[in-house]
């Protein structure tokens, strides 16, 4: 008797070891996880869990269509503009006042009581500056020169001599002094990234010019990491004093 029901128990223990596993998985005392496509579904962080994207509705309007096939060229009423065009000037003459100095104690005249300044201030009445991040300091895509308006008849080595100071992003931002033969094909001299400052003194040799220069000092900055995005907080690109041109006859 103890035989039989032994080999009873056996049977029914293998049976349910053996079923399919859909079977066990469709046990309603188990419940079922519903599954979706790996694309149809999102990480729910407060839930800890995983929840169904909506799908769009069906019934979607649409707002506009345009196939800019109308000849000749014609827009329909789109317009263009130029990300890489410069907003403005902004190497001006300032005295800093208000600034306490900018962000980093920085801001200041190098000599005097105003300096040439390539920057922006905060509080600004231009729009558009109101999306700019962290103020005083400069923006994305900066291309800003400060350049002599006529042709220089020197002789004999040119020196440029001046007070620097300027705070940019190292290797990505630059100021550079720069020298054409006035025929607008500009040629670096030195540049400067970075922060730092000081007197500043370049030498064009007599042998490089033909009598006739330019000169000027251009800040470019690239199209990210400023005080327009926040990435680079500065005090400006470049601040300039006590600017001499001198040559064989004297300054």
């Amino acid at each position: 008797m103890r035989r039989a029901m032994w080999i009873s128990m056996c049977a029914v223990l293998t049976l349910g070891f053996c079923l399919p596993s859909s079977a066990r998985k469709s046990d309603p005392a188990r419940g079922l996880r519903p599954q979706y496509p790996a694309a149809a579904v999102k990480r729910d962080s407060r839930a800890n869990g995983r929840i169904p994207l909506a799908t769009a509705i069906y019934d979607t309007t649409s707002l506009g269509f345009w196939d800019f096939d109308t000849p000749p060229c014609d827009a329909q009423g789109w317009t263009s503009h130029d990300r890489t065009e410069q907003t403005g000037v902004y190497y001006h003459v300032d005295d800093f006042a208000g600034l306490g100095g900018g962000d980093f104690g920085r801001l200041s005249p190098l000599e005097g009581a105003q300096s040439l300044w390539c920057g922006a201030r905060p509080g600004t009445t231009d729009s558009l500056f109101c999306r700019y991040a962290t103020l005083p300091g400069y923006g994305n895509n900066w291309n800003q020169m400060f350049t002599t308006s006529t042709c220089l008849n020197v002789a004999g080595d040119v020196s440029l001599d001046f007070l620097i100071a300027w705070d940019c992003e190292p290797d990505y931002d630059y100021t550079y002094v720069e020298y054409d033969f006035c025929d607008d094909d500009w040629l670096s001299l030195h540049s400067y990234d970075g922060i730092g400052g000081g007197f500043a003194h370049h030498v064009l040799t007599d042998s490089v010019h033909a009598g006739d220069i330019r000169l000027r000092i251009r800040f470019q900055s690239d199209n990210i990491w400023s005080d327009e995005d926040g990435l680079w907080q500065t005090d400006g690109a470049v601040i300039i004093d006590s600017l001499t041109v001198s040559d064989a006859t004297g300054i």
